[in-house]
């Protein structure tokens, strides 16, 4: 794995207006600096790691195992916020699509569209402790609704019950409650068993009950909506209420997870069209027909492009490159400054990379915008659009799939206590285990991808990875895949 050399690089042309971070958007920068730095690491330049890739081929059979014994065959899932909502045979996803039944092809991809935004930005990061109650769900607190759809009557009996007034007015003391009151149910099927759910599946099914009773929507009449007006007002009390969480059911990052959509919020009012912005719309040049031939297939490396530019400063508050907002963007020794080129520029030859030196030191993993990109995908092919192969897109930097970089013994760290010690996520260890996670485990599945394709069964990335996904948590005891070891470090987005 050598690191890209400067000498044969082209310097990247910076056309006026051109924006000056454009390389960093690309999913071809992500691959090319991630694998400069698992170069150096492979020199035995890091003082962090050292990396084994002889170690990939037993990873790649176990992996390949699997997807070729897969009952589903080429129909298997593929990754994203959607498989959080496979459990009970998939009857939360039936209700979501039951909503959506009478609503035409264009507005029911557009819903599911805008869920599976705020799924994928709200749904990590859950903590040990914390559980979510599924069948109380069904009666949706009043306070994760926007407050135009809060009633006076319901928010007095609120503030009656918290203070213990019984009351028809509360007293002037009187104070929001510190945990959700119980409420009435709001237009959700009440047929789902009693299940507490934990982790990103309780997270995802949460956001998708307040989702369906309208907690992101500025119309009462349409539910099934995320708009901009109500993600940039919405704070940490609602968002408590949404994902039942209070002293003794704690989830982290209430008030991270707030200012995450508030700034979400801002950015589609700017780039929108105002307080109706939804984010479903920075999907509408793959939606209007372009030509004779009709729409223009969905490239994910070019969808992944387009989140990161329009969204850099909703996955990251101070992530800064040049002084603009860059995302899940992080500074290494080793990245360099080769891209592929920008599109749209002149002077760099097909195939050829360029230097951008404005961008050179900086390494760009975007894991939150790639989660995002994953999730979007399927409702995209599920509305009959036409997918371009997702190959330029990667394994996700962290999480599992670097617990498995670890476990394989793909990469060992030099000093074994740095796995118990609490990293920040700007640490330099975090960045280059994420870098090393990204470009390793992007290999085992691409050469497990190549594997299942010359025995017949042709797979997307997104098929390979979620399979990965599904082994680590399937597996015991040292039989298959695993993912036992996670560095103490919440990722991006983690809360």
């Amino acid at each position: 794995m050598p690191e890209p050399s400067s000498s044969a690089d082209t310097p990247l042309p910076a056309p006026s207006g051109r924006d000056p971070l454009a390389s960093l958007w690309l999913a071809s920068t992500v691959r090319i600096r991630s694998a400069a730095v698992a170069g150096a690491v492979a020199d035995g330049r890091s003082g962090w790691f050292s990396l084994h890739p002889e170690a990939q081929a037993p990873l790649v059979q176990q992996l390949v195992d699997r997807l070729c014994s897969h009952p589903m065959g080429a129909q298997m899932p593929g990754l994203g916020v959607w498989r959080q909502l496979d459990g009970q045979l998939g009857q939360r996803r039936q209700e979501l699509e039951q909503a959506l039944a009478s609503r035409s092809p264009s507005d029911a991809l557009r819903a599911r569209l805008d869920f599976a935004c705020i799924a994928a930005l709200m749904g990590h990061g859950a903590g040990p402790a914390w559980s979510f109650d599924d069948n109380r769900a069904h009666a949706v607190h009043h306070l994760a609704l926007p407050v135009h759809r809060q009633g006076r009557d319901d928010l007095l009996a609120m503030l009656n019950q918290a203070s213990g007034n019984g009351a028809d007015t509360p007293s002037a003391s009187s104070a929001p409650p510190a945990e959700p009151a119980p409420a009435s149910p709001v237009d959700i099927p009440a047929n789902v068993s009693t299940e507490r759910l934990t982790g990103s599946e309780g997270l995802t099914v949460a956001l998708l009950r307040g989702f369906m009773a309208g907690s992101f929507s500025a119309d009462a009449d349409d539910p099934l909506r995320v708009d901009a007006r109500v993600l940039s007002r919405i704070d940490a009390a609602a968002l408590r209420a949404l994902f039942q969480a209070s002293q003794h059911n704690p989830l982290p990052g209430l008030d991270a997870r707030a200012a995450t959509l508030q700034r979400w919020g801002r950015c589609l009012e700017a780039q929108g069209q105002g307080p109706g912005s939804r984010p479903n719309a920075l999907l509408d040049p793959w939606r209007v027909p372009a030509g004779p031939d009709g729409p223009v297939p969905v490239d994910p490396a070019a969808v992944l492009e387009r989140v990161v530019s329009r969204w850099a400063e909703v996955f990251r508050a101070d992530g800064r490159v040049l002084g603009l907002p860059a995302g899940d963007v992080w500074p290494h020794l080793w990245a360099g400054a080769a891209s592929p080129g920008v599109h749209g520029s002149q002077g760099t030859p097909e195939g050829e990379r360029a230097v951008d030196p404005g961008t050179g030191g900086w390494l760009p993993l975007h894991q939150p915008a790639q989660w995002l990109v994953f999730s979007l995908l399927e409702p995209l092919a599920q509305a009959g659009l036409a997918l371009a192969d997702d190959q330029g897109l990667t394994a996700l930097a962290a999480g599992r799939a670097g617990a498995m970089l670890l476990d394989s013994g793909i990469a060992v760290p030099r000093a074994t206590p740095d796995l118990q010690r609490e990293w920040k996520v700007g640490d330099s260890w975090i960045i280059e285990w994420r870098a090393l996670t990204l470009h390793c485990m992007t290999q085992v599945a691409e050469q497990a991808r190549a594997q299942c394709a010359a025995r017949g069964l042709v797979l997307t990335l997104a098929q390979v990875l979620q399979q990965g996904v599904e082994a680590t948590i399937s597996a015991h005891g040292g039989a298959g895949l695993q993912a036992t070891t996670q560095p103490r470090c919440a990722s991006p987005m983690g809360f």
